[in-house]
């Protein structure tokens, strides 16, 4: 009911200002705590809160536009949004195209596997295994390196509850998945019967990055970005959705 009460408000809100005084924040949904959504339309979570909080110290309302998985980085370079939130260079294809901000936080994608399998520890183990991966995601070259040369195989999914599905099922023997949304799982979810493995795959720093133009405005939301940083708001925003240990 909060969530359906807050899209009614930010709807008047956002038909009550000027176009320009809006700037469109594009993500791509990977799940809570990243984004939660709400009747198709993303109400909360960490790219939900730091996106609001960057628009807002820069002196506009932030709107939100879902991507398509292997679309963010296309749609920013035709402008049909002006920023991205909680992005690697790694990610990109011509990440020089565009304006990055400074480092916000950082995070780490582990293997994950069912409680009763033997512990993965090296990439050597990987071989011969099925790992259930994101659409579109590029992995550590450790990895890929497997997935070319067909040592391992990659089973792909456009959303991260199809990922653990397949896991909890038996169906794959691993998938890979950040701390953030596995940690989240593991807290909300009955009977939870998956772990972390020993072997990390990434560990990533995280900003935001921007069209080049206008350049008015990708300066704004650079220097908004710095400010946040600066005064330890982007850490305080952050533990709203996770325990102490992983706000860095």
């Amino acid at each position: 009911m909060k969530y359906q009460w807050l899209n009614i408000l930010l709807t008047a809100l956002t038909l009550s200002v000027n176009a320009k005084d809006l700037i469109k924040i594009g993500f791509v949904a990977h799940g809570p705590p990243i984004d939660i959504i709400q009747d198709h339309t993303l109400v909360g979570g960490i790219v939900f809160d730091v996106g609001t909080a960057i628009a807002q110290e820069a002196g506009y309302i932030a709107t939100f536009q879902a991507i398509p998985t292997k679309r963010a980085e296309e749609w920013l370079a035709a402008a049909k949004v002006d920023i991205l939130c909680l992005y690697n260079r790694h990610w990109l294809k011509a990440p020089d195209r565009f304006i990055w901000g400074p480092d916000l936080t950082h995070y780490e994608e582990y293997f994950i596997q069912n409680e009763d399998a033997p512990d993965i520890k090296n990439y050597q183990q990987l071989q011969g295994m099925t790992v259930a991966t994101r659409l579109g995601y590029t992995y550590s070259p450790q990895l890929e390196a497997l997935f070319k040369k067909e040592y391992s195989v990659r089973r792909n999914r456009q959303d991260t509850d199809s990922m653990y599905r397949l896991l909890t099922l038996k169906r794959v023997d691993s998938l890979i998945d950040n701390t953030w949304s596995f940690y989240h799982r593991q807290k909300n979810t009955p009977n939870f019967s998956l772990r972390l493995t020993s072997l990390r795959d990434a560990h990533y720093p995280l900003t935001c990055l921007c069209s080049q133009h206008p350049p008015e405005l990708s300066n704004a939301l650079l220097q908004s970005m710095n400010s946040l940083r600066n005064q330890g708001k982007i850490r305080q925003l952050m533990a709203k959705y996770l325990s102490p240990d992983l706000v860095n």
